[in-house]
């Protein structure tokens, strides 16, 4: 496995709040009741700033908090990225960590190949392993699936190989 996608497994969930997509449910109704208020206030800079803040709520997600909190976490620890990275191989530690960014962000089926990633457009299926928008299952679902399962049920939802089969099948049409 590509080391970038490595990464990206790792990280890809750093912006989850409590109850993980639930929460971001919550953060964008709040979003909503806020914009309500704001646009109940008279006109003027205060007003303005309300629906400012209310509309990043409405468009916050866990992947874009995901980014935000790898770009801190690696600047304020000061995080020496090259000494992690081999040499020779063409790519900077700025382009692994615009493709990271960009793993974790995902790409739509129509999106032109990022810009800065260091690599060609022959590595997108990159893309399908963490944050599939092309059919919807990658490695994050699959993990979701078996330790939400776990949890609630006491089994696993899919407690075989051909369990994974069907639902691989399933997802790509075959």
């Amino acid at each position: 496995m590509p080391i970038a996608t490595s990464h990206v497994g790792l990280v890809h969930d750093l912006g989850h709040g409590p109850f993980s997509h639930m929460f971001e449910h919550f953060v964008k109704w709040r979003g909503d009741c806020d914009e309500q208020a704001a646009n109940a206030m008279e006109d003027g800079s205060e007003r303005e700033r309300a629906l400012h803040r209310a509309r990043q709520l409405q468009f916050w997600s866990h992947e874009d908090m995901s980014m935000q909190l790898l770009d801190l976490l690696i600047d304020s620890n000061g995080i020496p990225l090259e000494k992690y990275f081999a040499a020779g191989t063409g790519v900077t530690t700025d382009e692994h960590r615009v493709l990271v960014k960009e793993l974790i962000r995902g790409l739509k089926p129509d999106e032109p190949w990022p810009l800065g990633t260091g690599r060609d457009p022959t590595k997108r299926f990159m893309f399908d392993i963490v944050s599939n928008s092309r059919n919807g299952l990658d490695v994050d679902k699959l993990d979701y699936l078996l330790r939400d399962s776990m949890a609630c049920l006491g089994a696993l939802a899919l407690d075989s190989a051909y369990g994974c089969f069907r639902m691989i099948e399933t997802a790509c049409g075959w």
